[in-house]
């Protein structure tokens, strides 16, 4: 991973020919059959793709009428056989809250490269593109899965476009493009604004595609313009009746003021801890217990990370969307539990191997467990 982040990340595609089968761990054709049939999928989380344009509902799914609730649209299955071998690709977003082997491998994604992210489904047939070429705003890691696919790419025609841009993004002449072929196994990187379509070869096609939403410049700057709002002058309305003189005297002063706040060298490492608080970790359950009573602890926040207090007294987790201060004697069992992603503890031991009692280690983990940062899965 190390010497990934080195050479490709953000800056160069990357293709690669798996030469394990740890891929078919991730999902398969039942695991999909099954995601299908048993959630209530509607549009757009699951919908179908011809040729860059959305296949009409009407194709694929049927109203339901309920005497007690509002109507909703269910996927008729023959129609969505028939409208996929017709050429349509079927897309389902977000699979990794579905799935739990595709849960886990976006977790340890995020939580190597430190950046949100998610995971869509692929699926489709015949010799029909889904999509056009087009580029996204963030990174893509593409796995096929099962299945032939044809992959054309072109580098960035405007570096690092923005969802909310200011200008287009030319499309790439034919000349820089190239093709290749994925495999079962293979593996491809594109960092966001490059270019890209995908062209089944007219067998049963499968892939995942891990999207990764780096933050950036405008975000950075979005974050220091809120924490100026507690500056009297920043809120105060402006001096649009004023004389030239007192415009030029206000905008000095707010220069000053944003000029003394990019200058501060801990600004980018203080946006890195608002950015890893922010990081929302996937739920996970342990009903009927309120509290972990079982010997077996997950962590559930890839992007969590430990700060001590400046003032010694303590630690400070921040894990997701918040920031908890605890005792210090917990960052041994914490960090152990943040490297192994999951433990299975010795309550009888705790206080030998972590100088936290029993009693104490309860309190702790019940507190993670209502927070969810950590589950029980016994």
């Amino acid at each position: 991973m190390n010497e990934f982040i080195a050479s490709y990340y953000g800056s160069r595609e990357f293709h690669e020919q798996s030469g394990s089968e740890s891929y078919r761990d991730l999902i398969d054709w039942p695991a999909l059959n099954s995601i299908l049939r048993f959630h209530r999928l509607e549009w757009p989380r699951v919908r179908l793709s011809r040729n860059g344009a959305a296949v009409p509902l009407s194709e694929y799914t049927q109203e339901v009428v309920r005497r007690n609730g509002p109507p909703y649209r269910k996927l008729v299955p023959a129609h969505l056989q028939r409208t996929l071998s017709a050429g349509a690709t079927l897309v389902l977003d977000r699979v990794d809250l579905l799935h739990e082997p595709v849960a886990r491998a976006a977790y340890e994604l995020e939580r190597a490269l430190g950046s949100p992210t998610f995971v869509n489904l692929y699926a489709s047939w015949g010799g029909s593109s889904g999509f056009e070429m087009h580029c996204d705003d963030h990174d893509v890691i593409v796995v096929q899965i099962d299945g032939e696919k044809e992959w054309t790419v072109a580098g960035p025609t405007r570096k690092w476009p923005l969802h909310k841009d200011v200008k287009a993004n030319p499309r790439p002449t034919g000349d820089d493009a190239h093709t290749l072929l994925m495999k079962p196994g293979s593996y491809l990187y594109l960092p966001h604004g490059w270019w890209h379509s995908a062209r089944p070869t007219g067998g049963h096609s499968l892939h995942l595609t891990f999207g990764i939403d780096p933050s950036n410049g405008i975000d950075l700057l979005t974050w220091t313009v809120d924490r100026l709002r507690d500056d009297e002058l920043l809120r105060q309305r402006l001096p649009l009746h004023a004389s030239d003189s007192g415009r030029s005297r206000y905008l000095s002063e707010i220069r000053e003021r944003v000029l003394r706040i990019l200058n501060d060298p801990s600004l980018l490492d203080d946006f890195e801890l608002h950015e890893i608080a922010c990081g929302e970790a996937t739920p996970e359950y342990s009903l009927p217990a309120m509290r972990p009573e079982g010997d077996t602890v997950r962590w559930l926040a890839p992007r969590a990370v430990l700060v001590p207090r400046s003032d010694g007294s303590g630690i400070v987790l921040h894990a997701n969307r918040k920031r908890i201060t605890l005792q210090p004697q917990a960052e041994v069992f914490l960090k152990e539990l943040m490297d192994s992603g999951e433990i299975s503890l010795d309550r009888s031991r705790s206080d030998e191997k972590y100088g936290i009692s029993p009693q104490e280690m309860d309190t702790l983990l019940e507190e993670l467990l209502k927070l969810g940062i950590v589950s029980a899965p016994d």
